[in-house]
This record gives C-alpha cells, structure tokens and sequence, in this order.
C-alpha cells in the first residue's frame, strides 16, 4: 500500500474554526463568522463589529467606538492590508460599505502589539474577504430603456453624427491625401 495524505481546507465562516483559531491565537482577538453573521440577521461590518464585547455604535456618528476610543485610534484592514477613509475628516472607511455578501469573518484585536501599526491604540479591525475558489458568484445584467417621447421628432445634431448620436466613420473624408 502507498501513503495516502488527506488534504483539507478549514471552513473559515464557522464559529468552531474561528473559536478554534482564537485559543491557539497569541494575541487576543475576536472574531465574527459569515454563518454567525447570517443566523443573526446582519447585514454589514459595522454591525458585525458592534457585536463584538466593548465596541459601540452611536447613532449619527460614522464610525464605531471601541472601549470609549474613535475614529482615530481604530485602524481598518482588508485582508490584512490598510484601508484608506472615503473621506479625509475621517482616519478610517465606513464600515457599512462592506456587506455581508462578501465578507467571510470579521476579526477585532484590542491588544497592541509589535506587529501592528503603532497608531491604532484602540483596535484593529481585520475584514478577511470570501474566497471565490469554485463559487460562482459573478453576476451580469444588460438593460435597456427609451423614451418614447422623442421618437419621430427632428432634434438638432453635429453633423457626421448619426441618430444615437455617435459619428458617422463611413463617411468619406475629402481632404484625405493619397
């Protein structure tokens, strides 16, 4: 008989995974599911993170709060790579453009330590992206409108243009030299 080896990828959307990660972890995180995420009606980051111990939402105000810390001193990674904010009053992006769709889980560190940045004295927040191996989750639509009011009505054109409005290149060009 030969040697058989069993090759297996762990299931980073479960809880018991990330329970497991976080027990053998050597810094303290904690971390929210995509199944945790869907079972409990949650539909983006932010309100992912605000499930997290220590970690509030107040309404009207862009970001989240951790242990009494804001916006500035949060630090937001995608993939473990800085997200840059949309808006330049802001240190860190809102959470909220990231849906659950795309999320697989959602780790908060509130230790500091030397391998993160050093300007983040409140958390770090990790999204970590699904990984589209053997999912079919691209999608294309093609639509269409007219109005309706405009057929049959002579409008003004640039001349060479036809009547979608693009130029007419089938045109000769007399001053083409030979």
């Amino acid at each position: 008989l030969e040697a058989v080896e069993v090759v297996a990828r762990a299931n980073r959307e479960s809880e018991n995974i990330l329970l497991l990660e976080q027990k053998k972890a050597l810094l303290a995180t904690q971390a929210v599911g995509a199944r945790e995420l869907s079972r409990k009606g949650i539909g983006n980051a932010e309100a992912a993170v605000s499930k997290v111990s220590g970690i509030s939402k107040q309404e009207g105000v862009k970001n989240v709060f951790v242990r009494g810390l804001g916006d500035r001193y949060n630090a937001t990674t995608l993939n473990g790579f800085l997200v840059p904010s949309e808006d330049p009053e802001y240190k860190n992006i809102a959470l909220d453009f990231f849906g659950t769709d795309i999320i697989q889980n959602v780790g908060v560190n509130k230790v500091f330590s030397g391998s993160s940045t050093g300007d983040a004295g409140g958390a770090i927040i990790d999204i970590s992206s699904k990984e589209l191996i053997n999912d079919r989750a691209f999608g294309a639509e093609i639509s269409g409108g007219l109005n309706r009011g405009t057929i049959g009505v002579d409008f003004l054109r640039q001349d060479g243009s036809n009547y979608l409005g693009f130029a007419n290149n089938k045109k000769p060009n007399e001053n083409k030299v030979d």
